[in-house]
């Protein structure tokens, strides 16, 4: 039997914000973690609507406990 270990998924790496999030509730999953905390209204009611708004949200909020 082999063990895969989940790769978190990149915000850079991607373009489109709903593959992003499908992608982390994937990861989420594997690492048995409630993958409701990363579903598309958490992100919508943060004002990231893209890509380039999460990862300015990053850039502008690093104090931000989410995990965006």
């Amino acid at each position: 039997m082999k063990l895969m270990k989940a790769v978190k998924p990149m915000a850079s790496e991607y373009t489109n914000l709903k593959e992003y999030i499908a992608d982390m509730q994937t990861y989420y999953k594997q690492m048995g973690k409630n993958h409701y905390k990363v579903a598309p209204h958490v992100y919508k009611e943060m004002g990231i609507y893209s890509i380039q708004d999460l990862l300015e949200h990053r850039e502008n909020n690093k104090w931000s406990r989410v995990d965006l």
